[in-house]
C-alpha cells in the first residue's frame, strides 16, 4: 500500500527515560530538505502524542512525494509540488520511521491490536524467516510501474507494459501466499544444516 522508496523501519531504543527524547532530537536535525521560502530554511516538526506513542513530523518537498503541495499544512513554503510527511514515532522501546506517514500509522495501529498482525498470519510451529505475498508484490510493481511511465509522456514503455508486463504481474498475483519455515532448535544446541519447509497460507 506504499512506494519502493518509502519502506517501513522498525527498531528498538534501549535508552534510558532520561534519553527519549533523543530520537526525536536526531529526526529533527537531520530530517527534511532545504526549504527556501521558510523562515527558518526548513519547515517545522510537529511533535504529538497519541496514546503511548510520541510522534514527530515533518513534511518534506520532493518531485517524488506521496501528497500534492495544496495539502501541506503551508503550502507557499514548499518548493516543490509534491512532498512526503516524513514520520517518526516511538511506543514504549519500539521506534517506527518511513517517508510514508500512512505505514507509521498502520505500525502503531499493529502495536495497539487495533489492525492484524503478522503474527495472526503466518504459522507458529516453528521458525519463520521469510514470508512471500506475490499479491502484494505484483500490486506494487503495477503501480510503480504506471506511476512512472505516464502514458501521455512515455507512449512506447506504457504500451509495451501493458503488453509484456502486465500479463505476467497478472500471473503473479494468482499465486499463493508461501513461509519458509525451519525446525524450532533447541537452545544451545550445536550448529547443523537445517531442512526447509515451504508452506502456502
Amino acid at each position: 500500500d506504499s512506494k519502493l522508496q518509502t519502506p517501513l523501519f522498525v527498531g528498538q531504543f534501549d535508552g534510558t527515560a532520561e534519553q527519549a527524547q533523543l530520537p526525536g532530537k536526531l529526526f529533527t536535525q537531520n530530517i527534511g530538505a532545504h526549504e527556501s521560502k521558510a523562515p527558518e530554511g526548513v519547515l517545522p516538526v510537529s511533535q504529538t502524542q497519541q496514546g503511548e506513542a510520541q510522534i514527530w513530523r515533518r513534511e518534506v518537498s520532493s518531485r517524488y512525494g506521496q501528497y500534492p503541495k495544496a495539502q501541506a499544512a503551508q503550502p507557499d513554503q514548499l518548493m516543490s509540488d509534491y512532498f512526503f510527511r516524513v514520520s517518526l514515532a516511538m511506543q514504549n522501546k519500539t521506534l517506527l520511521f518511513s517517508l510514508d506517514d500512512t505505514l507509521v500509522n498502520n505500525a502503531l495501529q499493529t502495536l495497539n491490536k487495533t489492525r492484524p498482525a503478522m503474527v495472526d498470519v503466518i504459522p507458529t510451529d516453528g521458525i519463520v524467516p521469510l514470508y512471500i505475498n506475490p499479491q502484494g508484490v505484483a500490486k506494487l510493481l503495477r503501480n510503480e510501474t504506471l506511476t512512472s511511465l505516464p502514458k501521455n509522456l512515455e507512449p512506447v514503455f506504457y504500451n509495451a507494459a501493458q503488453t509484456l508486463l502486465m500479463p505476467k504481474l497478472d500471473a503473479l498475483s494468482q499465486q499463493p501466499r508461501y513461509v519458509m519455515k525451519l525446525a524450532q532448535m533447541e537452545p544451545g544446541a550445536a550448529w547443523q544444516w537445517l531442512p526447509i519447509t515451504w508452506q502456502p497460507l
